[in-house]
């Protein structure tokens, strides 16, 4: 009975990550930049969900590992961006993800910004003492204020999936989340 679900999940993984690429694929001018980014991100996130449920299944002994079918379009997809990129070329499938300007944040961004915003919360609470609080965020992330009210501007993105960091992980969250903030920053492509 368990083996049954797990393939009806493993065949529905497959099914979707291939129509999401059908979609995403299309160069059709009937969708605009925006539709075309979606599609794409849509994509890459079944693609993920595939190649990662199939990886799992190689350690997970006495599950029917590994799992039935092989994804072998999936990897033959992710290893055609694999050869792109090689070659210094950037497919339109990854060009359409930032068609509308700047990129989303990582999940890691996410994360700490989150962090940063639920200091904030916490100190205008009176749950933490510390009536410089931006103050203490802009040193802590070397940012300056505008970047601070740019996250709270979009709290509900950057929280999206995470909760708030509890009081008693502050001061020390604060500044590994800085550090962690602005060496992801220094790492990062231009």
């Amino acid at each position: 009975m368990i083996e049954t679900e797990r393939s009806k999940r493993w065949a529905d993984l497959l099914r979707k990550e291939e129509e999401a690429f059908k979609k995403a694929s299309n160069d059709s001018k009937e969708f605009g930049p925006a539709r075309r980014e979606l599609l794409a991100r849509e994509w890459f996130e079944a693609l993920a969900m595939v190649l990662t449920e199939y990886f799992r299944s190689l350690g997970q002994p006495g599950k029917g590992v590994p799992l039935y079918p092989f994804p072998g379009a999936a990897i033959g997809r992710a290893a055609g961006l694999a050869e792109h990129f090689a070659a210094g070329r950037i497919p339109l499938i990854v060009q359409d993800i930032n068609a509308g300007g700047h990129p989303s944040r990582s999940p890691p961004e996410r994360r700490d910004i989150a962090t940063a915003l639920s200091y904030i919360e916490h100190a205008r609470a009176a749950r933490i003492s510390d009536r410089s609080f931006i103050k203490s965020v802009t040193e802590a992330f070397e940012v300056d204020r505008s970047t601070v009210r740019d996250w709270e501007k979009n709290r509900g993105e950057i929280f999206r999936g995470l909760t708030i960091t509890p009081v008693e992980k502050f001061p020390s969250a604060l500044r590994t989340a800085g550090a962690r903030y602005k060496t992801n920053r220094e790492t990062r492509p231009p």
